[in-house]
């Protein structure tokens, strides 16, 4: 298991699309401290609390979220997301 958490920590790309995803607990990326790229596109989620990207501030720089039910996204523009370089929601 902790080959698994040393791994997790050095992903720098991650795709979940077409996962039927809903929803994403607060801060559930927070140890993939390197990850730069997430792919979440083509899932059900409607809502994604703030804190779920919470330890990728320095590192994350794309996020893709289209086609999703996303109802609220106006924490993009906090500081917590000033990293991304392209956020891409769309639908």
């Amino acid at each position: 298991m902790n080959e698994l958490r040393v791994f997790c920590r050095h992903i720098k790309g991650l795709s979940l699309v077409h996962n039927n995803i809903q929803n994403i607990p607060a801060r559930f990326f927070g140890g993939l401290k390197s990850l730069r790229y997430l792919r979440l596109d083509d899932n059900d989620i409607s809502v994604i609390p703030s804190e779920t990207f919470h330890g990728l501030e320095e590192s994350l720089r794309v996020l893709e979220l289209n086609s999703n039910a996303l109802e609220e996204v106006s924490w993009l523009t906090n500081s917590q997301c000033s990293c991304l370089c392209r956020p891409i929601v769309q639908d």
